[in-house]
């Protein structure tokens, strides 16, 4: 896949991790490792606002200080820079969470909270992906029901929420997207997981961002199984507007649900 023609980005340049993305493979193969490999940041994030990396906080202050109030990083809200399984079998690639009023009051909820800090640990949970949770609700809850969907229909909503994951290019939440200059120390963890997932990858769709998640992982580009919407507004993956990648993040999503099945311990007679 080539990236989209127009002004050439010219973002944070990323040098291939060595033993970065080593450490990320070794983490992909054991998701809960990363409860204990020091090469995840998120596990240092603190229970309150303002909600940044200390290694992000020199960056994200200077950008916000020259920042209109569309593109300011709301530290208020809890950063998601994936939502889901690492080792999930269907990967969406994105820009960076958006704000709507309601993730204010969503971003205060306890329970949410708990979630959102369980998946930066990747702890194991009922609902990994937790935006399918049917106890979360929100914009991001319908984001997720609109764009997930058609897969739910298709395979289950528990085979969806342990089969897909989506990656945030930039982890803090922004009212629109316009930090292709912004460079984050956090970003490398990200990005290093996405290489390491690539071998095993059933599907990727770059929902947003095709040219800075290109540059940021070259490997993509000769990914065999990198799929676009038909339609760049409208990103819900479904047979008519993924119908090159549809099959593949079906099966994927199916093949997962079918090996973690076999490998749930029996039930005691």
């Amino acid at each position: 896949m080539e990236p989209t023609r127009g002004t050439r980005w010219r973002g944070p340049h990323v040098p291939a991790l060595g033993g970065v993305v080593a450490r990320a493979a070794r983490l992909i193969a054991n998701p809960l490792a990363s409860q204990l490999d020091p090469m995840n940041p998120w596990h240092t994030l603190g229970p309150d606002a303002p909600f940044v990396l200390a290694e992000d906080h020199e960056a994200v202050t200077r950008f916000n200080a020259t920042a209109v109030d569309a593109t300011r990083l709301e530290l208020g809200l809890l950063p998601e820079p994936f939502v889901g399984n690492l080792d999930a079998p269907v990967m969406l690639l994105a820009l960076n969470p958006g704000v709507s009023d309601g993730d204010f009051e969503l971003h205060t909820n306890e329970a949410f909270r708990r979630r959102v800090l369980a998946c930066h640990r990747q702890e194991s949970n009922d609902w990994p992906y937790y935006y399918l949770d049917p106890a979360v609700t929100g914009p991001g809850a319908r984001w997720s029901a609109r764009v997930l969907g058609p897969l739910v229909r298709e395979v289950g909503v528990e085979a969806v929420a342990h089969g897909v994951v989506l990656f945030e290019y930039l982890p803090y939440h922004s009212r629109r997207f316009a930090h292709h200059r912004l460079s984050l120390l956090s970003q490398a963890f990200s990005f290093a997981c996405v290489r390491a997932s690539l071998s095993k990858a059933a599907a990727v769709f770059v929902t947003r961002g095709v040219e800075p998640w290109t540059m940021a992982v070259p490997e993509l580009l000769r990914h065999p199984r990198l799929f676009r919407t038909s339609s760049t507004q409208n990103i819900t993956i479904s047979p008519r507007n993924c119908p090159d990648g549809w099959a593949s993040a079906v099966a994927g999503i199916r093949s997962a649900a079918n090996m973690r099945c076999t490998s749930r311990p029996p039930m005691r007679s």
